[in-house]
């Protein structure tokens, strides 16, 4: 059966352990109102984007912070630090103002 590994800002830096098959979701805060938004850095090797949504649920009306989740599939075994920047979408020299980094270790799931 496939997991569900949902993260957040303070995973960062961290070394998780999937599965294949497995989703990672990485919630982090963001403000889209202001052109910054948080998206992958690098390649992704063993996993997939396999979704990227908007949050605001959590209140504050029209441009206020809210939370961007982005989700992966962990596709084959290997290893992968995936790094994610907040920056603005029409601009990719200019430097982030946030980072996010994970090392996923992705071990073959077991067949039946």
């Amino acid at each position: 059966m496939d997991d569900r590994i949902e993260l957040g800002p303070d995973d960062s830096g961290k070394e998780i352990i999937v599965n294949t098959g497995d989703r990672i979701v990485i919630r982090l805060p963001e403000n889209p109102t202001t052109g910054w938004r948080w998206q992958t850095s690098g390649a992704l090797g063993p996993v997939e984007l396999t979704g990227d949504d908007y949050d605001h649920s959590a209140g504050g009306g029209i441009g206020a912070a809210a939370t961007r989740a982005l989700e992966f599939k962990a596709k084959s075994a290997g290893q992968l630090a995936l790094q994610l920047v907040r920056m603005p979408e029409w601009q990719d020299a200019q430097e982030p103002d946030a980072r996010f980094l994970v090392t996923l270790v992705i071990s073959a799931t077991a067949q039946p």
